[in-house]
This record gives C-alpha cells, sequence and structure tokens, in this order.
C-alpha cells in the first residue's frame, strides 16, 4: 500500500507541473487503475480457492466472496479454477479490494440467463454484480446465454470504483457490459454482443481491448457503445485507445446488420474513440 500511495504522489506531483487542467481530468484516473493494476500483478497470492471438482476451499463463488474479509484495506485474492461455474454472483460493497483470477478467459467461464421480464429490470439480470470498491479480474470470462431475442440480458454489471479487468471476456447479445457509475480501466479484454454491448454512467477506459459484434436478430442494428450523460458538467465518459472494433466469427454480413458506433442515450453523452482499427461493419453514419 505504502508503494501505491508514493508512486501515486510522485507521479500527481509530475503531472500537476506539465499539464493542464482539463487533461489531469481525464488522465488521472488511468494513472490511479494502472498503479493499481500493476500492484495487483506484483502481489498475486491466491487466499482461497475455488474449484468445481472438490479440489479447492470452496465449490462456489458465492461462498468464497462471503468468506472474504469485509472492508479489506488489503488485497484479497480468489482464485477460480477452471471450469463452467453456472451462478449469479454478488460483490457487495463491504468486500472491497477483492481479485478474481482465473485460470484463462476461456477456461474460467461465470455464466448466467437472466433476462428482462418475469419481474426483472435490466440491473437485475446481470450474471456478475460488483459493488466494492478496488475490485480487480483477471482470466476469466463473464457470459449470459439468454439468447440475441430475450432482450437485455447484462453479463456484467459493475459499479465499483477502482475497479480493473485485464484479459477477461465478457460475452452476451443485448447490454452486455453494464459499467454502471465509477472509475473502471480495461486492458486486453474482450466485449461480444449486439445491442449496446457496452453502457453506463462510468469514468470508463478500455486500452487494447476487442469489441466483436453478433448478428443481432432480424430486424435490429448493432450499438457498440451507449453512454449517459445528463449534463456538460457531467466529467464522465467512455474511452476507447487502442482497441479493435469489429465483427465477431460467426457474424454474416449478408444479412444487411447495421453496425453503428454509439448512440445518443441523453443529451450530452459522449464517447472518444483513439488510435483504434474499425472494421468494415461499422455503419458510415457512426
Amino acid at each position: 500500500m505504502e508503494r501505491k500511495l508514493m508512486l501515486m504522489f510522485w507521479v500527481w506531483r509530475w503531472l500537476k507541473q506539465t499539464w493542464s487542467r482539463n487533461k489531469l481530468k481525464i488522465i488521472c484516473p488511468i494513472i490511479i487503475l494502472t498503479v493499481w493494476l500493476v500492484q495487483g500483478k506484483l502481489d498475486s497470492e491466491f487466499h482461497i480457492t475455488v474449484a468445481l471438482d472438490g479440489s479447492g476451499d470452496f465449490n462456489t463463488i458465492p461462498h468464497a466472496v462471503n468468506a472474504a474479509p469485509n472492508y479489506s484495506r488489503e488485497r484479497y485474492y480468489i482464485r477460480i479454477k477452471a471450469g463452467t461455474y453456472v451462478e449469479n454472483v454478488v460483490v457487495r460493497k463491504k468486500k472491497t479490494n477483492i481479485s478474481f483470477i482465473g485460470d484463462g478467459m476461456g477456461v474460467t467461464i461465470i455464466t448466467g440467463n437472466k433476462r428482462v421480464g418475469k419481474d426483472l429490470v435490466t440491473f437485475e439480470t446481470a450474471t456478475v454484480e460488483i459493488n466494492g470498491v478496488g475490485f480487480m479480474a483477471k482470466h476469466i470470462t463473464f457470459r449470459n446465454y439468454a439468447g440475441p431475442t430475450n432482450g437485455q440480458a447484462v453479463a456484467m454489471k459493475c459499479s465499483a470504483t477502482f475497479s480493473s479487468f485485464f484479459r477477461c471476456r465478457f460475452k452476451g447479445y443485448q447490454d452486455t457490459l453494464y459499467v454502471h457509475r465509477g472509475i473502471q480501466f480495461y486492458e486486453e479484454c474482450e466485449m461480444l454482443g449486439t445491442t449496446d454491448i457496452i453502457f453506463g454512467d462510468a469514468k470508463v477506459v478500455f486500452q487494447n481491448c476487442g469489441i466483436y459484434a453478433y448478428n443481432p436478430g432480424e430486424r435490429h442494428s448493432n450499438v457498440i457503445t451507449v453512454r449517459r450523460r445528463d449534463s456538460h458538467e457531467d466529467e464522465a465518459g467512455i474511452s476507447f485507445y487502442q482497441c479493435t472494433i469489429a465483427a465477431a466469427q460467426d457474424f454474416n454480413p449478408n444479412l444487411g446488420t447495421k453496425t453503428y458506433l454509439g448512440r445518443p442515450w441523453r443529451p450530452f453523452s459522449t464517447v472518444v474513440i483513439m488510435q483504434s482499427f474499425l472494421d468494415y461493419i461499422t455503419d458510415p453514419e457512426g
């Protein structure tokens, strides 16, 4: 912890002397999250293991989360061994600084199939919901397999500030990744879906990530991202840096599906895409 704070102090001091105030508003969340992510890579030691075959401390992820200390100031590592975990997981606010470490994004899979309807609204459909500050995940797939014609079905809802994801995959159809609020960072991740693949109110940066569109079904179009912004004074936003926006492997271009980078959810919706590759599927209208 002391190393992190000292590093952030000197970085902040240097930036304050050399950068303008407006630039600092954008870059500081990225610096903070990068330091947290690097520290996580250096301090990787598992406190608890989850395994479907009984070789770990628990065979379900919710039980492992419940066993973690409340309001922890130190990082708490939960290893999730290879397997498909058909579970709905909630990390509550009191479960802080928790890390999920999987065996690979195509190997450790957390999946569910909740969807809008049957008394459920969008945010209640999430396969995994994160609320605890300082959450981190690596090498995991988060999936909602409700299907392309069943409406909103969230794979991941993240409301935790200082949350970071490294080499994770988020699979769904409509409303795959709900970046609800807080400061969030995603590196070398994949997001797959159809309508509103990434949406929410967070201050979020996607770096070296891939966003891939499926065919959404008849008479529907794809929308990569939706940012809710009600005022020009709202400093939150969604930024993509050195990312790829392309068709998923099973995308059929002959169906005539239109794919748009975004849509105006609110009057001041803002999304920034920098130094990124846009595949042929992107509609010229944006």
